[in-house]
C-alpha cells in the first residue's frame, strides 16, 4: 500500500518549473591570480611545421581553463585561451627557449622561478623528434 504522504512528495518533484534554455549551461569561473601554462614542446620535421606544442592553461586556483594539442608552427603560436581575461602568446620560434607574452606581460622560459624547464628527450630510435615539458606562472 502506497501512503498519501509519498504521493504528495512524488508530486511535488514533477510539478518543477522548467528551466529556460539560456540557463541550462554551466559556465566556468575563473579564479585570477596566479595562473599556470604547462607546454609539452616537440621539435622535429613534420610538413605542418618544425614546432609542435600541447598547451595546458590553469586559473588561479589551479583549474584548467583552457587546452589545445598539436598546435604548428613555424613562429609566434597563439594560444586562444577562451578561459582567460586575454590571450597568452606562445613563441616557440627563433631561440632555444620559448618566450611568452599575456597582457602586457612578457617573459621567458628561462628565467627562473616563474618557469621550469625540463630537458630535451630523444630523439627515439629512428625519430628525429624531441620532446620537453616546461611549466610558467603568470598573473592573470
Amino acid at each position: 500500500m502506497v501512503s498519501f504522504k509519498s504521493i504528495l512528495l512524488f508530486t511535488g518533484f514533477a510539478m518543477a518549473a522548467p528551466t529556460p534554455e539560456n540557463e541550462k549551461t554551466l559556465t566556468k569561473r575563473f579564479n585570477g591570480g596566479w595562473c599556470g601554462v604547462h607546454v609539452h614542446q616537440f621539435l622535429g620535421e613534420n610538413p605542418k611545421g618544425t614546432h609542435e606544442m600541447n598547451v595546458f592553461v590553469y586559473d588561479g586556483k589551479g583549474q584548467q581553463v583552457w587546452s589545445k594539442e598539436s598546435i604548428w608552427g613555424d613562429g609566434t603560436l597563439m594560444a586562444e585561451s577562451e578561459g582567460l581575461p586575454q590571450v597568452l602568446n606562445i613563441n616557440a620560434f627563433g631561440g632555444p627557449y620559448p618566450t611568452f607574452t599575456y597582457g602586457d606581460q612578457a617573459w621567458s622560459a628561462k628565467e627562473q622561478p616563474r618557469c621550469s624547464v625540463g630537458a630535451w628527450d630523444g630523439p627515439a630510435w629512428l625519430s628525429s623528434t624531441q620532446t620537453r615539458e616546461m611549466d610558467c606562472g603568470f598573473s592573470c
